[in-house]
């Protein structure tokens, strides 16, 4: 998605990532410094001043330029913790951007410092510390900061980065978003590396300020971690089509989760999908009614049925099957956030009497 301003615009500064996690081993080296981007995109000068905090008052973040001044352009902030004599624990800080324009950016700074000993191997179904027994899941959210600010309506991307209290990424178990406007809660992706992603579209877009909890759990390790950032939307609600994960289902089923089959009918669920109700009424179907159209692995499906809340559609015969596929619901110009699906060689399906799936 690109959002253009209009000319003399000033959104602020753009800093990325809005989190950094650091792991190490008590008396071991200190980690790797990482680098935070921080884009001007104006043409006009933009300096900046900074400082830095922790939770117990230790002075063990390094950074640099403190200070700085950046003409139209990007530039490099680079972190490093200084870790020499910090026994094992969690640490955390942050470093505060105070820019010309006004604009207050922080970056979150997590450090998890594991036992004298510990390794991390690689072996076995997932990542795990040998010489320490973890506790606790740790997240830290890197693609939105403190008090985000987000266009109305248009997806964001929500990336975390998770490590239990020894210092190994979490890849297994769950990492879920939940949010304070009433939006459903929403799975995230496990990346293997410990980075767990997910991409939100706002559905309450009234609601002007929020809370995002993002929470992490192991059940084999029965450990688990939470973290929460607040922020809000700017601009005007504009009128997207919504598909929330899990809602392009078989037309007959309703079945959850269920591999769709290429011939098959398909039902999607959302908001805004289509202008009006229109329903098929000639043969061959056409792939569009009432100004929408369905993408079914880049393929424009058959349409049977189309409404603001619903679209029943036929899965192209030519779709490639026994792997994951794409669906896009694109009404006019504009388009809904891609929803996962699984295709199948076959699916059958038993309608009901009663429309709903379920019973004779």
């Amino acid at each position: 998605m690109l959002s253009v301003l209009t000319a003399g615009s000033n959104p602020g500064p753009l800093v990325q990532p809005s989190g950094l996690l650091f792991t190490s081993v008590a008396g071991g080296l200190n980690p790797a410094s990482q680098a935070v981007t921080i884009t001007n995109l104006t043409p006009d000068s933009l300096s900046y001043g900074s400082a830095v905090a922790t939770l117990d008052g230790g002075k063990y973040i390094q950074y640099q330029p403190s200070n700085g001044v950046i003409q139209g352009g990007s530039l490099q902030l680079a972190i490093q913790p200084v870790l020499e004599g910090l026994p094992a624990g969690v640490y955390r800080g942050a470093v505060a951007l105070v820019f010309s324009d006004g604009s207050i950016r922080t970056i979150g700074i997590l450090i998890v410092i594991a036992p004298a000993g510990t390794t991390v191997s690689e072996s076995g179904p997932a990542p795990r510390a040998i010489g320490c027994t973890a506790t606790q899941l740790l997240p830290i959210v890197t693609s939105l900061g403190a008090n985000f600010n987000l266009p109305t309506s248009y997806p964001a991307s929500i990336v975390a980065k998770v490590v239990d209290d020894c210092g190994a990424p979490h890849t297994e178990g769950s990492g879920v978003s939940t949010f304070s406007n009433g939006d459903p809660p929403l799975g995230m992706l496990s990346l293997g590396d410990g980075q767990w992603s997910a991409t939100w579209q706002n559905r309450h877009p009234a609601q002007s300020s929020l809370t995002i909890t993002m929470q992490a759990e192991n059940p084999r390790l029965k450990i688990k971690g939470a973290i929460q950032i607040s922020g809000g939307n700017t601009g005007a609600p504009v009128d997207l089509p919504i598909v929330p994960p899990g809602a392009v289902l078989s037309a007959s089923s309703f079945a959850l989760q269920a591999p769709l089959a290429p011939g098959g009918m398909v039902t999607v669920y959302g908001q805004s999908l289509a202008n009006g109700v229109a329903q098929a009424k000639t043969l061959p179907l056409t792939t569009a009614l009432a100004g929408t159209e369905v993408f079914i692995g880049g393929q424009r499906a058959p349409l049977l049925y189309a409404s603001e809340g619903q679209v029943n559609a036929i899965l192209p015969l030519g779709t490639p099957y026994n792997t994951p596929m794409q669906v896009i619901v694109a009404r006019g110009d504009r388009y809904s956030v891609p929803v996962d699906v699984v295709i199948a060689p076959a699916g059958p399906g038993v309608f009901a009497i009663s429309g709903n799936g379920q019973g004779q």
